[in-house]
C-alpha cells in the first residue's frame, strides 16, 4: 500500500513535504479516510492548497484504494457501540445515548449536575456494556463514593462496585499540554495494543475542558486559537480512529443564542468541535431530565 510521505515527495517537492503533518495517517487509504483532519492539521505550515493537491493525486494515481460508502458505512455500524446515560430521556435526545464514534458536548450553568450526570454514564459504561473509561478531571471534583451511589441505583452490590471502580482510570490534569500528551499516549497505547486497559477503553470524559482552554483563548491570540483547534482535532481523532465515544464538559456563560439558550464557553469557534450540542440547566438525584432542557 502506497505511503502519504512518499506520494507527496513527487508531488509537492522535498521541502513541502518534509513540513507535512499527517497526523499519524502514514497510508494513502488512511490520508483519504481522514483527510479533513490532516488539512486542519497543515492549515498553518504547508496551507490546505498543498494538502489538497496531495488529495487529487492519490486519488488519481490510486483509484483502487477508495472505498464505497456502503462498505465504509458497513463497517462503522459493526464497530459502534450505543452507551446507555442512565437516563431514557437523555438518551432519547442523543438517539439512544452516546455513540462510539462521536463527540459529544455537554454544557450547562455550574451546580446543574454535569459532572452528576458524566458519573453516572462512565459507570453504567463498565456496568452494562463491558469497557474500561479513562476519565480526565480538570477540577478535582471526581468522586468514587458518587459513581458508587449511581451504581447503588442500579442494584449494584458492594463487592462488584468496588470492580467496576478500578475500570474507570481517573486521570488529574490541570494543563492542556498535559492534557495533549496524555491522549496521544493513550492514541499509540490503543492502536499498538500494548496494554489491555487502552484497547477495552469505549468512553472518554473530560470534566471538564473550560479551565484548560480559557487562559488561551482570553486574548483571542492565533496561537490560542491553534492550541484549541489541536485539542478538537485529538478529540474527533479519538472518536473516529479508535471507536470512542468522547464526552466534553464545557461551561455556559452569560448572554443568550438565537434560539433563547444559554451560550456555552470558549467561543462559536469551539462550538464545531462536537457532534452533538446537548444542553444541561437541572438535574436532579433521580436522573431524569425533560426534553425542554436539552438542545442537541
Amino acid at each position: 500500500m502506497p505511503k502519504v510521505v512518499e506520494i507527496a515527495h513527487k508531488v509537492l517537492g522535498e521541502v513541502v513535504a518534509n513540513s507535512l503533518n499527517t497526523e499519524g495517517y502514514s497510508s494513502a487509504e488512511e490520508f483519504l479516510l481522514h483527510y479533513e483532519v490532516i488539512k486542519e492539521a497543515n492549515k498553518y505550515t504547508i496551507g490546505e492548497k498543498n494538502v489538497a493537491l496531495l488529495k487529487c493525486a492519490i486519488i488519481s494515481q490510486h483509484l483502487p484504494l477508495i472505498k464505497t460508502g456502503q462498505y465504509l458505512s458497513q463497517r462503522a455500524l459493526q464497530r459502534t457501540r450505543v452507551l446507555t446515560t442512565g437516563s431514557s430521556q437523555v438518551d432519547k435526545v442523543l438517539g439512544n445515548g452516546l455513540y462510539t464514534c462521536e463527540v459529544v458536548e455537554m454544557y450547562g450553568p455550574s451546580g446543574c449536575g454535569k459532572s452528576q450526570l458524566s458519573f453516572q454514564t462512565a459507570a453504567l459504561a463498565c456496568l452494562k456494556h463491558d469497557c474500561n473509561v479513562i476519565y480526565v478531571d480538570t477540577s478535582s471534583s471526581f468522586s468514587s463514593k458518587r459513581v458508587s451511589d449511581a451504581l447503588r441505583q442500579h442494584k449494584v452490590n458492594s463487592g462488584k462496585i468496588d470492580g467496576i471502580l478500578k475500570r474507570i482510570s481517573v486521570y488529574k490534569i490541570f494543563d492542556v499540554y498535559q492534557l495533549q500528551d496524555m491522549l496521544y499516549g493513550f492514541i499509540s497505547a490503543a492502536k499498538a495494543k500494548s496494554d489491555e486497559f487502552s484497547s477495552e477503553v469505549k468512553l472518554l470524559v473530560i470534566d471538564s475542558v473550560t479551565p484548560l482552554l480559557t487562559p488561551h483563548l482570553g486574548y483571542k491570540s492565533k496561537e490560542g486559537y491553534k492550541t484549541a483547534s489541536s485539542v478538537a482535532r485529538l478529540f474527533r481523532r479519538i472518536s473516529a480512529e479508535l471507536y470512542v465515544a468522547v464526552l466534553v464538559i464545557n461551561g455556559a456563560v452569560s448572554g443568550q443564542t438565537n434560539r433563547g439558550f444559554p451560550k456555552p464557553a470558549l467561543g462559536i469557534q469551539w462550538q464545531q468541535t462536537a457532534d452533538k450540542l446537548l444542553l444541561v440547566t437541572a438535574f436532579d438525584a433521580k436522573a431524569t431530565i425533560t426534553p425542554s432542557m436539552f438542545t442537541a
